[in-house]
């Protein structure tokens, strides 16, 4: 269940293709992807913006989605319970005293803000 729960961080922000596209062309473009992400004026930039570069290849991606799609169904009910606890518990204190008094501040992370 904890694979499925914390999955988001380890996929990032991933670039997909949709079903169909035929084996020689998505070879083409996970060459592409992980040569750009080798750039070295792309590290560089990453560098010096101080941002977190941490790549995965389309394989890994694939099969982490093949992985979280065959999941039993008692784990996805568990994982959509405790979203909807998540959300109970994120109203809850957007609508306390706490809120109010002590907001997250725009540097800290904000575990609250689940859309």
């Amino acid at each position: 269940m904890a694979r499925v729960i914390l999955a988001g961080d380890e996929l990032g922000r991933p670039m997909v293709a949709p079903p169909g596209v035929p084996a020689d062309r998505v070879k083409i473009l996970r060459d592409a992807y992980n040569k750009s992400l080798r750039d070295p004026d792309l590290v560089a930039e990453v560098n010096r913006s101080k941002l977190d570069m941490e790549s995965s290849t389309g394989e890994e991606i694939q099969s982490l989605y093949k992985e979280l799609m065959t999941q039993p169904r008692e784990v996805i009910e568990r994982v959509k319970k405790l979203e909807e606890n998540s959300r109970q518990e994120n109203l809850n204190y957007r609508l306390s005293k706490n809120w109010r008094k002590h907001p997250p501040r725009p540097h800290e992370p904000n575990i609250f803000n689940r859309q």
